[in-house]
């Protein structure tokens, strides 16, 4: 299922947006699958850490754009919609540079980092981990076990919230 609703997901998810009032659709793993009334009722998966940080992935202006958020009760450095350029790598492959912009979640501080190219997706569900760095620190490590199937619920739970 992995590989065939993958490319559904670009055509037919939206954003993530950072709301709290989010309603859980279902659970894959560890990873928690929500539907955004405050977007159309866009669907998106979300995964929490030990250290309190959340992992959100979705997409943006029907597929043409995905993002990537991530909000930790530790980070004080961030402003909601200032930019920023992090770099982030998949199993410690080459990192990427990416523009990105501050956002919270309630208290929580973070970052939104959008992207065009369906590669970044299909490396987050084929890889085991993510490394977000600023300025050459490391900000966080994160697992991705699961994402693959967890992208394929949210995919399920977008077409059943906005058929055809």
């Amino acid at each position: 299922m992995k590989r065939t609703l993958l490319p559904l997901v670009l055509a037919t998810v939206a954003a993530p947006a950072l709301a709290l009032d989010l309603t859980e659709w279902g659970t894959e793993g560890d990873w928690v699958i929500l539907i955004d009334p405050n977007h159309d009722n866009n669907c998106l998966a979300q995964v929490a850490y030990s250290d309190g940080s959340l992992l959100r992935v979705g997409f943006r202006e029907k597929g043409k754009e995905g993002v990537l958020a991530v909000v930790n009760p530790a980070w004080s450095q961030f402003e909601k919609d200032k930019k920023y350029v992090l770099n982030y790598s998949v199993d410690g492959g080459a990192g990427i540079d990416a523009e990105s912009k501050g956002a919270d979640v309630g208290e929580m501080k973070g970052i939104e980092v959008p992207f065009k190219d369906p590669a970044v997706l299909y490396a987050l569900v084929k890889g085991n981990s993510l490394t977000l760095t600023q300025d050459g620190t490391k900000l966080v490590e994160m697992s991705l076990v699961s994402s693959a199937a967890a992208l394929d619920k949210a995919a399920i739970c977008e077409l059943e919230q906005h058929p055809g």
